[in-house]
């Protein structure tokens, strides 16, 4: 038995759970430049305007010239997502971090009713951050995954296994998580566009248009695991990295290397908690006309700490000719082993484990290098939301 918890409207419960004067008003955290920016988050009362995540911040205006506007803080977010993450550890033991707002919980072990464990964890979280959240519960993760998607906002869902092929069958392909758009687009042209369709499909002929995922794709509407469902994060992890859209493309050097300092620190703080540490490391630049490259160094000593990470992240940087402006930067180290292993290298006490102690106390940039002023001026910029 799983439970999939999502924060509902993250971005913009963080910003109104102080500011609870807005909670009746539409409201959309922006990304980007104040003029030029994007949706990041839209409340739900904003959605039912037609305003949603992706959409160009002057369009939303046009729709709803009074909506209240929030500039992004993706900082404070990772900060209240960790403290909300860590909260839900206390009720489960396996707690697999899918997304800066959602995880999903092993509870096959809990032996009492788990909708009382749902509504306990939500006044736990409601009492602590006062943000809004939806659970659902099922035999598997992409059932509880839907069954949460369905029973949004600040709800609880469950599904029964004996409920499981008639819940998966009703709904409609494009629903599935795992199956993409384009994939649920082949599906209905072929004549199968609900889950029911699915589970009755001839395996082979999905094969021939899916390959293996054709497999994963039946599976998943009888309600089974497959695909990324089937293995936690924590045993899949190759590389750690973290990237940045800056707030306007830049060529300034010093705005840049600010960039590369706080990427450092949130890559090294991800493999302080993950206790890895890595060979080899690679730079991503995406410029102002969306072409991208990428450079890669092995290193002769595994990379840990933020002013490590930071020094071969800049010598890459100096290695590739900067002609035009950079509006995103993205920094991973990869070859990944255990931290364990190599313990003896970081038995001298650092920066970065005096950092990382007071951020396990205070938050998340509670305090930082001087340079990383440089980017604290600046409106933050939130990534997108994988889904």
């Amino acid at each position: 038995m799983y439970m999939h918890v999502d924060m509902d409207a993250f971005f913009v419960s963080c910003e109104t759970a102080s500011r609870p004067y807005l909670k009746e008003r539409p409201v959309v955290v922006a990304t980007g430049h104040p003029k030029k920016g994007v949706v990041a988050s839209a409340s739900y009362k904003a959605r039912k305007f037609g305003i949603k995540s992706g959409m160009p911040l002057y369009i939303a205006k046009s729709i709803l010239p009074d909506i209240y506007i929030i500039q992004g803080n993706i900082t404070k977010y990772a900060a209240i997502s960790e403290n909300v993450m860590n909260t839900l550890k206390k009720f489960a033991k396996d707690v697999e971090v899918a997304s800066i707002d959602e995880a999903f919980m092993d509870i096959t072990y809990y032996k009492n009713d788990p909708i009382l464990l749902a509504k306990t964890i939500k006044k736990e979280i409601k009492r602590l951050y006062k943000l809004p959240l939806t659970i659902g519960i099922g035999p598997s993760k992409v059932v509880a995954k839907v069954i949460c998607k369905k029973s949004k906002p600040d709800g609880i869902g469950m599904v029964k296994k004996e409920e499981v092929i008639d819940f998966m069958g009703s709904i409609k392909v494009q629903e599935i998580p795992g199956i993409g758009k384009k994939s649920a687009e082949i599906l209905t042209k072929n004549g199968i566009s609900t889950g029911r369709d699915l589970q009755n499909a001839d395996t082979e002929y999905l094969q021939k248009l899916f390959g293996i995922r054709g497999i994963w794709f039946k599976r998943l509407a009888m309600g089974k695991d497959a695909g990324y469902f089937l293995t936690p994060y924590k045993d899949i992890i190759k590389s750690i990295g973290h990237s940045e859209t800056l707030p306007y493309p830049t060529r300034d050097k010093e705005i840049l290397m600010s960039y590369l300092l706080y990427l450092s620190i949130k890559v090294s703080k991800r493999a302080y908690r993950l206790k890895k540490m890595g060979r080899g490391i690679s730079l991503h630049l995406r410029f102002s006309d969306f072409s991208s490259i990428n450079k890669q160094k092995q290193i002769s000593t595994y990379l840990y700490r933020y002013e490590d990470i930071y020094m071969a992240a800049k010598w890459l940087f100096n290695h590739i000719p900067i002609k035009k402006p950079i509006r995103l930067v993205g920094v991973t180290i990869h070859n990944l082993i255990p931290l364990d292993t190599h313990a003896e290298l970081f038995s001298n006490k650092s920066t970065s484990d005096l950092l990382y102690n007071i951020y396990q106390k205070y938050g998340d940039f509670s305090v930082m290098p001087l340079s990383l002023l440089n980017i604290n001026k600046l409106p933050k910029s939130i990534p997108p939301k994988v889904r």
